[in-house]
């Protein structure tokens, strides 16, 4: 453990049940409904050939391709959040958890978890990727925001500069609310 005086009921546990719930069986589900029910139209913004060339490239090109195009999205996402005193008003609410663990990853205001869900994930359907892709960077983006924040102490070695750790992501949230680390996957982004 990264704290280990920290122990596993912690103080606002319940709370934090009570927002991983909320954002897995409530907000992302209507975030993906809606842009599945506006895939049609989300196609006809995007020429039809680079959805198709997009589509057509082997599942490690298009994963590798959606982890990075749902990055770039949500660090600049995530900068706007921490800048704007209206995005920071429902932001705040996922740094005001006192003890970071894997719980602590879904304290977020339910308007901060659409605005989120919405920006990393609305680009990938417009561009066609696969349902394949698409699955797999939602259960990898999960299980990624459930490794940076929780309690453990990790050494990634070199892997450090291309994947971000809990331990860059605890500076984040330790630091004020103009700090850096912004970056959610890898710490290229900033």
């Amino acid at each position: 453990p990264a704290w280990r005086d920290q122990v596993f009921f912690r103080p606002g546990w319940g709370t934090d049940l009570c927002f991983f719930l909320g954002h897995y069986l409530i907000w992302i589900s209507i975030v993906l409904d809606v842009i599945y029910d506006l895939t049609p139209w989300l196609h006809g913004l995007v020429p039809r050939e680079l959805r198709r060339t997009v589509a057509e490239q082997p599942f490690w090109v298009q994963f590798v391709g959606i982890v990075a195009l749902g990055d770039l999205c949500i660090y600049w996402a995530h900068r706007l959040q921490h800048r704007f005193d209206f995005l920071w008003r429902f932001h705040s609410v996922h740094h005001s958890s006192e003890h970071l663990d894997w719980l602590a990853a879904h304290r977020e205001h339910p308007l901060d978890t659409i605005y989120s869900a919405t920006i990393m994930n609305l680009p990938a359907y417009m561009l066609g990727f696969s349902g394949q892709a698409l699955v797999s960077f939602i259960t990898f983006r999960g299980l990624m925001s459930i490794l940076i924040h929780s309690n453990v102490r990790v050494n990634l070695g070199w892997f450090g500069y291309l994947f971000g750790s809990p331990a860059f992501h605890h500076w984040h949230h330790a630091r004020d609310r103009a700090s850096c680390n912004f970056g959610n996957v890898s710490p290229l982004m900033d």
